[in-house]
């Protein structure tokens, strides 16, 4: 089996990998650090109807840069994901809704007016924190795809392809050298 091929193969093989087991892999060690979300936990990002493909996407831009030495490409996505995810939060400030019958929740809400930052800062470092583990978790996979994709893949690749086609290997049946 060549080289370009075999890498190919290797390279469709980890994005495979990454799409649902991947996704399934970042959610269980997301909470096993975190706990199960809670239903109104908006600071859980992953659990946006388009977080997986968004997810998926990224470690297959992050396997490809990584096999194919494109390193500028993972500098792109962190910049990218850096730039939208402050910029949706800054965008999207949150409503209050207060129950006037709730005096702590009056109370928290003239300590944010007087200026008491304390609680957003909280708020602000929560949702950072936990942006930043499923991205690291992310990232993890994909680098772990990766290592899979250039030392375990490509001996077990050339042993299927050699049992499926004997010596023929998949150059001279598919036309690639």
């Amino acid at each position: 089996m060549g080289a370009s091929t075999l890498t190919l193969t290797s390279f469709i093989l980890a994005c495979l990998l990454s799409t649902w087991p991947g996704n399934r892999l970042v959610r269980l060690v997301y909470d096993l650090i975190l706990g199960r979300p809670k239903e109104k936990d908006r600071h859980r990002e992953f659990l946006t109807s388009t977080a997986w493909i968004i997810g998926t996407m990224e470690r297959i831009i992050l396997i490809y840069a990584m096999i194919y030495s494109q390193l500028s490409l993972i500098t792109g996505v962190i910049i990218l994901k850096a730039f939208f995810s402050w910029t949706q939060s800054t965008a999207n400030p949150p409503i209050l809704i207060i129950d006037p019958a709730d005096p702590a929740a009056l109370q928290a809400e003239a300590n944010r007016l007087k200026g008491d930052n304390d609680g957003a800062m909280r708020e602000v470092l929560a949702h950072y924190h936990t942006y930043i583990i499923g991205n690291f978790l992310s990232l993890l996979i994909a680098i772990g795809l990766y290592a899979a994709a250039q030392y375990l893949f490509p001996p077990l690749i050339e042993t299927i392809w050699a049992r499926l086609f004997g010596a023929a290997g998949p150059n001279v049946l598919i036309g690639w050298s």
